[in-house]
């Protein structure tokens, strides 16, 4: 009776394990998708962020920017620009092989605050002239 219940064990077991598996499985790809959502929604804020004026220095930057891209658009055709993009990326390899590449838009967003970082910052600001104690004369 002892060898019928040991096989009985073993044959629960690996169940029990591959069911474990599954939900560990499930839990990682959840926390993958709650990661990504969180990335996009940041992203999002931050561009609310730029044309909100939140950050004015970014966002006269941006204006600037999306003036100077107006401009070009309109003086130099769209077929010549991009043929000098498509250029310089594909000669960027041979001009300099080891250039690190980096996205400059994504940098710029990186630098303009969130939402929650917003919060966070206002809660650290120095404490105004209304909260600090008088001097006697």
């Amino acid at each position: 009776m002892a060898m019928g219940d040991d096989d009985e064990e073993d044959e629960k077991e690996p169940g029990k394990k591959g069911l474990m598996d599954k939900i560990h499985m499930v839990q990682e790809v959840v926390l993958v998708v709650q990661n990504v959502l969180e990335e996009i929604a940041n992203i999002g804020e931050r561009v609310k962020n730029i044309f909100n004026w939140s950050v004015p220095f970014m966002s006269c930057l941006t204006c600037l920017v999306l003036f100077l891209a107006a401009s070009l658009l309109y003086i130099i055709p769209l077929r010549y620009i991009v043929l000098v993009w498509g250029v310089n990326k594909f000669t960027k390899k041979l001009r300099n092989p080891y250039s690190i590449d980096s996205n400059e838009i994504l940098d710029f967003l990186q630098r303009v605050p969130s939402d929650v970082q917003k919060v966070q910052y206002s809660v650290l600001r120095a404490p105004t002239g209304q909260n600090q104690p008088r001097k006697k004369k």
